[in-house]
């Protein structure tokens, strides 16, 4: 599915996955953001998308 949002590709979706696994998962964008290490503006983009629940 996240391979699915604008800006992803299937290994950034593998890579997300992985780091949320290690972080158990995220709170805010910012930490995915910075986890993740996304490129420089998609968090913002996606921000709007996403619903962190923990």
């Amino acid at each position: 599915m996240l391979a699915t949002l604008p800006g992803f590709t299937p290994e950034l979706a593998d890579r997300v996955v992985r780091v949320r696994d290690e972080h158990h998962g995220f709170t805010f964008v910012e930490e995915l953001e910075a986890y993740a290490n996304l490129p420089e503006g998609l968090a913002d983009e996606l921000a709007e998308r996403l619903l962190f629940l923990r």
